[in-house]
């Protein structure tokens, strides 16, 4: 099949239908999704051709390193340890709103201006804090009120595994009694024709996402859902109200 980009775990066999070019394909059995290919952005000769080594993205890289272990140092060198947990907490949440305030306006990015110098040293500021504090107040009410604090709306009585479940925070929007199990997520972008695009994510009241289970940008669960291990749902889909639904991708159970 020419033109066509398969998925990962994906199954083609005979009864595969796919008739258009330039297509994706992802599932089990492998069909065509919402995504869209790149022009050109099928390999050629040319670009199997392999880089040499660049000695200064190196030296950036161990430059934002040694900037964000100096600043997490510093606030506990200087504070005590309370107070310098609170700094470190609202120095990432301030860092992490600052690296998606454009997001939400623009929703669409070239790889540029999503992997740059700046977003680099955030994200080595901020990795320290998913080490050493995100890390231990996962599954607790801790949790939501740092979700609140980066942009999600969020109902009562809402319980989130970890930080990693969102990846998106800004654009997402859970109702009230969601649960979240282990490894479940919420993703709210996408790289299509080799830009960044992002789009909101709703998950209404009473629904469950199983582990593993990973949600797409653009979906909705209408309410009491339950995705069972494993499940995708893809890109712009809307689950109905009070369906069971597995597989990859995301299929209504009987």
């Amino acid at each position: 099949c020419d033109n066509k980009v398969i998925g990962s775990l994906t199954l083609i066999n005979n009864d595969t239908k796919y008739f258009d070019t330039s297509k994706v394909l992802l599932g089990i059995l492998g069909r065509s999704v919402s995504f869209a290919i790149a022009n050109g952005a099928f390999y050629s000769d040319d670009s199997l051709s392999m880089e040499p080594p660049c000695i200064f993205d190196l030296f950036t890289a161990c430059m934002f390193f040694f900037i964000g272990k100096s600043i997490l140092i510093a606030i506990y060198w200087f504070m005590v340890t309370s107070t310098a947990r609170f700094t470190e907490i609202t120095v990432s949440c301030i860092l992490q709103r600052y690296r998606t305030f454009n997001q939400s306006i623009l929703g669409k990015f070239a790889y540029s201006e999503i992997v740059n110098p700046i977003t680099s040293l955030i994200n080595s500021i901020t990795d320290d804090f998913d080490l050493f504090i995100a890390l231990f107040i996962s599954r607790t009410q801790f949790l939501l009120f740092l979700y609140y604090a980066l942009g999600v709306r969020i109902g009562h009585d809402a319980i989130l595994s970890d930080k990693q479940c969102l990846t998106d925070p800004q654009f997402v929007t859970i109702g009230d009694h969601v649960r979240f199990n282990m490894g479940a997520c919420i993703q709210c972008h996408t790289f299509e024709q080799r830009f960044f695009k992002v789009a909101p994510a709703i998950t209404h009241h009473s629904s469950v996402l199983m582990s593993a289970s990973l949600v797409f940008p653009g979906s909705t669960l209408d309410g009491r859902n339950r995705l069972l291990a494993l499940t995708l749902v893809l890109k712009n889909d809307r689950l109905p109200y009070n369906t069971h639904c597995s597989g990859v991708l995301a299929q209504k159970l009987q």
